[in-house]
């Protein structure tokens, strides 16, 4: 039972939690993923084609599969990233809280 509570009470939504929360996630989007270029014979397209977002991509930029011979991810696999993205940066951000209250208990 106390390790039951000891998970509820990590993963409890808190104010800080949030903050870091919108944080990290709103950092992840400065991060630049190149998609695969779909190889066309004699034509070299130079088209920026990125994916924003980590640890995985939830929004594209650029040109689509017709006009430059990219293929983005599909729409709803972008969105499933999203979900897993928003996860894995509360989880981070509650064991960055967690740590933090460890520190500052053990120095008191």
């Amino acid at each position: 039972m106390l390790i039951v509570e000891s998970l509820k009470q990590f993963l409890k939504p808190e104010l800080r939690k949030v903050l870091i929360l919108i944080i990290f996630f709103s950092l992840s989007l400065l991060y630049k993923w190149d998609l695969p270029r779909l190889m066309n014979i004699g034509i070299v397209n130079d088209a920026p084609n990125i994916a924003r977002g980590l640890p995985l991509p939830f929004i594209t930029e650029g040109c689509n599969f017709v006009e430059c011979g990219y293929f983005p991810l599909p729409f709803p696999y972008l969105q499933i990233f999203l979900i897993i993205d928003i996860i894995f940066w509360y989880l981070i951000s509650c064991l960055v809280i967690f740590t933090w209250d460890k520190i500052k208990n053990k120095n008191k």
